[in-house]
């Protein structure tokens, strides 16, 4: 997982977790005169467990871009493939149908020679 997350990420996630732990001591500090380790351990708990979860969601959604453009890659691969298939099959058919237009041209002729 940390192959896939970016250094930023994780100075980010490290930057979370350290602002908490300033913001409940200062906190603990102003507003109940003392210093509690147990609200201090879990305010940094929470704030960790919020870091690995928006980390987590990072990976998650670079692993489906990357899922997305894989099959973007072989549905192309793929519409080309059909596009081949098609034109070969267009230009048989056109080839017969022009050999046909040349009999039925060619048997116009001859009755037309016939009449006169």
């Amino acid at each position: 997982m940390a192959g896939l997350m970016e250094t930023r990420d994780l100075i980010f996630a490290a930057v979370m977790v350290l602002s908490v732990v300033v913001f409940s001591y200062s906190w603990l500090a102003e507003f109940w005169g003392s210093f509690n380790t147990l609200v201090m351990l879990s305010a940094v708990l929470m704030m960790g467990s919020l870091a690995l979860l928006l980390l987590s969601l990072t990976v998650q959604l670079h692993q489906f871009r990357n899922s997305i453009e894989d099959r973007e890659r072989s549905l192309r691969v793929s519409v080309q493939s059909v596009e081949r298939t098609v034109d070969e099959r267009l230009n048989t058919m056109n080839r017969s149908v022009e050999r046909q237009l040349e009999r039925l041209s060619e048997q116009a002729s001859k009755l037309e020679r016939r009449r006169f």
